[in-house]
């Protein structure tokens, strides 16, 4: 048979137990929630990220540190920007060096049907201006 003593600590340990896991709870929804109150004001860009990066923190360390993570995404984005400016520079640029033809093609400037008179009269009578 068990004491009461035992059955005294047994008790009281359990219930400590079931304080512990319900404090952890608490603080692990609290974390959420201030990540969440956080994000919701920023783009969807900017709160993807710092979901991604907060998520599983304590709310103490979302607190102190949701700010530095802010400044992190705009470098990065930043960053990411210029290289996609360079990227584009380089595609859109024009090569000096173009393919020219090298011969001169002549066509001839004569036209068939200069029996017709009246045809001579129109081009006579276009020359003179």
């Amino acid at each position: 048979m068990v004491s009461p003593e035992l059955m005294s600590l047994l008790l009281r340990l359990t219930k400590w137990v079931q304080h512990s896991i319900s404090y952890k709870e608490n603080a692990v929804l609290k974390a959420q929630l201030t990540l969440e109150s956080k994000c919701s004001d920023l783009s969807e860009d900017k709160a993807a990220f710092c979901k991604k990066v907060l998520t599983g923190k304590s709310a103490k360390f979302i607190n102190e540190n949701f700010d530095y993570t802010l400044k992190m995404f705009d470098k990065n984005h930043e960053e990411h920007l210029e290289v996609l400016h360079e990227q584009a520079k380089r595609q859109n640029s024009v090569s000096k060096d173009v393919d020219r033809p090298t011969e001169v093609i002549k066509e001839s400037t004569e036209q068939s049907g200069t029996e017709n008179p009246y045809f001579n009269a129109y081009l006579g009578e276009l020359g003179k201006y």
